[in-house]
């Protein structure tokens, strides 16, 4: 039920592409006590101009049922935020972490919603 979309201007090989899904699920099941049976992964090429320029920059966005807290965004901000850099090479100040947590009733799966 997490979802963790991870928009970046970098354009990686379906290796790394494959290595990042492995860990950043492992991220967010660690740090939000999640089964990964439950984790999906979104990562796309994009285009992104941050503070009006252009390019090495990602968006980051993590939704899911519950289980956010202050405590474990602040975690996840610092690990999500390190794996990227040191895969990408783009800095800490050009990634943005959004969260929602969102009702159970307004996520649907296998025809039917969690609410």
């Amino acid at each position: 039920m997490p979802l963790l979309k991870v928009k970046l201007t970098e354009d990686l090989s379906a290796i790394k592409k494959e290595a990042m899904h492995s860990a950043l699920c492992e991220i967010v099941a660690k740090v939000f006590s999640k089964p990964t049976s439950y984790i999906m992964i979104l990562i796309e090429k994009a285009d992104i101009s941050m503070a009006g320029k252009c390019g090495n920059a990602a968006f980051i966005e993590l939704r899911s049922i519950g289980g956010i807290t202050q405590k474990n965004t602040t975690t996840f901000a610092e690990s999500v935020t390190r794996y990227v850099t040191s895969e990408t090479g783009i800095p800490a100040d050009r990634i943005y972490i959004n969260f929602s947590d969102i009702p159970g009733s307004l996520w649907g799966w296998n025809g039917s919603t969690f609410g």
